[in-house]
C-alpha cells in the first residue's frame, strides 16, 4: 500500500480527479498527500514582472486545489500543498518524488494541452518513462475520456 503520495497539480479536469484518486488512496492508508504545482517558468520583461506572474498562477492553481481538499476533510490523511517554477514539469515532479521519498506519483492523463501520445499527454508519458517510483495515471473521470 503507498503512504507518501505526490500528486502532480495542474488545475485540469483530469488533475482534479487524480487529486481525488490520490487523496482516496492516502486515506485508506492514513498516509500523506502532498499537491505540488508545477508552474512553467514564467515570462516577463522584468524579475518582478515574472514573479507576479508565477504568484498569481500558483495563487489560482492553490486555491483550487485547496477546495478538493477541504472536501476531503474528516478523511485520516496528512496534505500539502507546494508550488514551484520549472522548465519541464515531468523533470520537476521526477526529481522532487525521489528527493523526499514519495512512493507513488499521481498525475492526469492529460492536462492543461491538448492530448497527445495515445491519449497520454506530453508531461503524463514523460513522467512515466523516468519516475524513480509508479505512476498513477488518471482520466478526468467522465464517461467518454475516462
Amino acid at each position: 500500500m503507498f503512504k507518501r503520495i505526490l500528486v502532480g497539480f495542474d488545475g485540469s479536469a483530469s488533475s482534479v480527479h487524480a487529486l481525488r484518486v490520490g487523496l482516496g488512496m492516502a486515506s485508506q492508508a492514513t498516509g500523506e498527500a502532498t499537491v505540488l504545482i508545477v508552474i512553467p517558468a514564467a515570462h516577463g520583461e522584468t524579475e518582478q514582472d515574472r514573479v507576479a506572474s508565477f504568484d498569481d498562477d500558483a495563487r489560482q492553481w492553490q486555491a483550487l486545489a485547496q477546495q478538493v481538499l477541504e472536501d476531503a476533510r474528516g478523511r485520516d490523511v496528512t496534505t500539502s500543498v507546494h508550488a514551484l517554477s520549472a522548465g519541464d514539469p515531468a523533470k520537476a515532479l521526477a526529481a522532487y518524488a525521489q528527493g523526499h521519498g514519495y512512493d507513488l506519483v499521481v498525475v492526469g492523463r492529460h492536462g492543461r494541452g491538448r492530448p497527445l501520445h495515445g491519449g497520454i499527454g506530453r508531461v503524463a508519458r514523460s513522467l512515466s518513462e523516468s519516475s524513480p517510483c509508479p505512476v498513477l495515471l488518471v482520466g478526468n473521470g467522465d464517461q467518454e475520456g475516462g
